[in-house]
């Protein structure tokens, strides 16, 4: 399944968007391909170069979903805040009695 497929599935694409999207997409894949034809390329720079092209995604992206649609993609696979620091651990129930 392509990544526009995918989309369509995760957060229910129109036709319109769906085109829109592809070349995004597609100009992501190559720019991605090229990175890492770069052997030559420092790590730390690399993964400074992979953020930006992502990024420049995620704006174009933006411009083409709607805000549910946005939410719920910029939302996934989020993990919950780590805990303060010097806050109390959560107290796990006792377990009933036999």
């Amino acid at each position: 399944m392509d990544r526009t497929e995918f989309m369509t599935r995760f957060l229910g694409l129109t036709d319109e968007q769906k085109e829109k999207l592809r070349p995004v997409f597609a100009e992501e894949t190559k720019q991605i391909a090229e990175l890492r034809k770069n052997t030559q390329m420092p790590a730390e720079e690399r993964r400074t170069k992979y953020q930006e092209i992502r990024n420049a995604t995620d704006a174009k992206m933006k411009e083409v979903l709607t805000a549910e649609q946005w939410e719920k993609y910029s939302s996934r696979g989020k993990r919950p805040a780590p805990a303060t620091p010097g806050a109390p651990a959560p107290v796990r129930p006792a377990a009933p009695p036999k």
